[in-house]
């Protein structure tokens, strides 16, 4: 059987924004871990366009930092499937 991770990000008041910037070195180390060994990874459908319209092209960007582009290689590496309202 494997294992099912489930991760999201919040504040302490409960308050959920991928939009808020928040994420760090130390976050992105953390899910980088979390998915090394991973294979597939499951997605909302607004969470996995904002992550396929970024992470792929992490290495092109200027801006982007070691931990950055270790998650962007990490995460471009999985199967991804998003969930989609009908």
């Amino acid at each position: 059987m494997r294992k099912l991770f489930f991760g999201i990000n919040i504040t302490i008041d409960g308050y959920a924004d991928i939009q808020l910037e928040f994420v760090d070195e130390e976050l992105h180390d953390f899910y980088t871990d979390l998915l090394n060994g991973s294979d597939t990874i499951l997605f909302g459908r607004k969470t996995y366009e904002l992550m396929e319209s970024f992470w792929p092209a992490a290495h092109e960007d200027p801006n982007s930092t070691a931990d950055m582009l270790r998650f962007a290689d990490t995460i471009n590496n999985l199967k991804k499937l998003f969930l989609q309202r009908h």
